[in-house]
């Protein structure tokens, strides 16, 4: 089901966030301090929290867009070919210093990063505001992250989609507090203030109990939506998801597979529950929907080797 954006709506999704390059290294097994491993292979992808679901919109049929800062690089080429592949228009704001790269370090289901933010941390509030904001009005759901790029530019793009009543969904992509204190992406009242001009917020279970200070179960969940969300998703791996809002909490269960690699699991998870919220679908068939599509990328290797439509609604009925 190709979903349209209606009337004078551009887009049904646009993503302001990081993209950038993988380098997927495939090892026998994690080094430890001071160990030396050899690497099985090495290969080159396209990446970035934001930008990965978006692609996921994209090939479950929504007029996606991406828009986030790129350096004047070769890989920026690469970037921008690839989005022209999964039909996603680019807005990408050019910036001295090189395009984000992640060393993405894979043995079997274990993963390491070390990434190089680059370009990706110059996005600021003013190119929001003077250059951003006529195409993020354009949309029906905004996309953005706590993962990479500052906060600052995070919440100016939240205000500006609430001034023209554009939905904001948030991934929340690590743990808040390190990304703060440690990647001094921002300070605590612009995360506070991100979270209270946000509709939907999706976190890890290691995120959501960081915000807490205590386990999540579905009993304490809906205190997340004390911070402002209409709507908070936390994911919990194979065990699938739990859902909350005002009226109801619900547990949409995981898909039982064996994993060939879970990098980007939870970006394809994203672009699923963007679209079951678009499609105003129920808590429960939102939450299979997006563990679907997290599932079925976790059977084949990359970060963006996300499912069609097609391909989702055949995993569903498979399983």
């Amino acid at each position: 089901m190709n979903h349209q954006a209606k009337n004078n709506q551009q887009f049904d999704v646009i993503g302001v966030g990081a993209c950038g390059v993988d380098l997927n290294i495939e090892v026998p097994m994690l080094p430890k301090a001071n160990d030396k491993v050899t690497a099985n292979k090495i290969s080159i992808s396209s990446g970035g929290v934001t930008a990965n679901n978006i692609v996921q919109c994209a090939k479950l049929g929504l007029h996606s867009a991406w828009t986030g800062s790129l350096g004047n690089d070769d890989y920026r080429e690469k970037i921008l070919e690839e989005f022209e592949e999964n039909e996603i228009t680019s807005f990408p704001i050019s910036s001295p210093l090189p395009t984000q790269q992640f060393y993405i370090f894979t043995s079997r289901v274990e993963t390491a990063m070390v990434g190089l933010p680059g370009a990706t941390r110059e996005l600021n509030a003013s190119q929001v505001e003077k250059i951003l904001s006529p195409i993020i009005s354009q949309t029906r759901h905004l996309h953005t992250e706590v993962a990479v790029i500052p906060l600052v530019a995070a919440l100016t793009s939240a205000l500006v989609a609430r001034k023209n009543n554009v939905k904001v969904l948030l991934d929340i992509d690590g743990d808040p507090n390190y990304l703060i204190e440690k990647e001094q992406i921002g300070n605590d009242k612009e995360f506070e203030e991100l979270l209270k001009n946000t509709d939907v917020v999706k976190l890890s279970r290691s995120s959501a109990s960081g915000l807490l200070k205590e386990s999540i179960n579905e009993e304490n969940i809906q205190k997340l939506l004390e911070f402002g969300p209409q709507l908070v998703v936390v994911t919990l791996a194979e065990k699938g998801c739990l859902l909350a809002s005002q009226k109801e909490v619900v547990h949409a269960k995981g898909f039982s597979i064996i994993p060939v690699d879970t990098t980007g699991a939870s970006d394809a998870f994203m672009g699923g529950l963007s679209y079951g919220v678009l499609q105003n679908w129920g808590l429960k068939e939102i939450g299979q929907f997006a563990n679907a599509c997290g599932a079925f990328k976790t059977t084949k290797i990359g970060t963006r080797s996300s499912g069609t439509i097609k391909e989702i609604q055949e995993f569903i009925a498979a399983h």
